[in-house]
């Protein structure tokens, strides 16, 4: 594995007893090197991190543990106990993490969550999210706000129901026409 990867700069009390190498090096790392590290990126064919904060990951293979990071991209990916802000894969499994937005092909995520989910294919077990888009939906005992898909299979609870969905929307449309005829009425214009 070969991964490039940036180090935050530390203060001298940071860095006293560590033996980090330096800063905006490339070299060949192992996966116990990337272990309890804050990074700006790490990129590679293989990529491990465990416990670590990192920028960006990007790979072919990703694989981390009890980590963090903005961006995560990989064709395949595992994620346990990770939070992300925004994580991008064709295939990605992802146990008791999180996102605020996860976009992929073949998405597995148990005890998991995300406010955006957008994939082809999903398989949730105890997850949630805030909206879930996708073509097919396996959920079992999971949740979500609005969940659209074209086949949704399993124990799933939805806080808007297609009846809740319309009747807020029309609700919300009186509402605002309501106070669009007031300024006009008031306005003059």
């Amino acid at each position: 594995m070969s991964p490039r990867r940036k180090e935050q700069p530390q203060s001298e009390e940071e860095r006293e007893g560590q033996t980090d190498a330096p800063v905006d090096q490339t070299e060949d790392t192992t996966a116990d090197e990337i272990a309890q590290r804050r990074m700006e990126h790490v990129s590679g064919k293989k990529v491990s991190v465990s416990q670590s904060a990192v920028g960006v990951v990007e790979g072919q293979q990703v694989e981390m543990k009890q980590g963090i990071a903005a961006y995560v991209r990989g064709e395949e990916m595992e994620l346990v106990q990770t939070g992300a802000l925004l994580i991008r894969a064709d295939e990605a499994h992802i146990l008791q993490g999180g996102a605020w937005g996860m976009v992929a092909g073949q998405l597995n995520v148990e005890q998991g969550g995300a406010q955006w989910m957008l994939t082809r294919e999903a398989n949730l077990k105890q997850s949630g999210a805030l909206v879930m888009i996708g073509n097919k939906i396996n959920a079992n005992n999971s949740c979500a706000v609005l969940m659209l898909g074209r086949h949704i299979e399993g124990e799933v609870k939805t806080i808007l129901s297609r009846e809740a969905a319309i009747g807020f929307g029309v609700a919300l449309g009186a509402v605002l026409g309501f106070f669009l005829l007031l300024r006009r009425l008031i306005g003059g214009k």
